[in-house]
């Protein structure tokens, strides 16, 4: 993966609407939705946190690949 493009992914995730609906979700516990619909994809609110997750930890390797991690 090139240099930045994880970094850039979690940013265009991070502006919609439906992520920050899905961790508010996620917080309200059992009153929550339990999904969101993210670039036309139904998907579990719990999911959209573990993509978040997989995002950084490929960010993480990026930025320790360029040494600045």
């Amino acid at each position: 993966m090139p240099p930045g493009v994880a970094v850039s992914q979690i940013l265009q995730l991070l502006s919609q609407p439906q992520v920050v609906q899905a961790l508010a979700a996620l917080g309200l516990g059992s009153a929550g939705r339990e999904s969101v619909e993210l670039f036309d994809v139904p998907l579990e609110s719990v999911a959209v946190l573990g993509y978040l997750n997989e995002l950084t930890e490929a960010a993480l390797i990026e930025l320790e690949g360029e040494g600045r991690w």
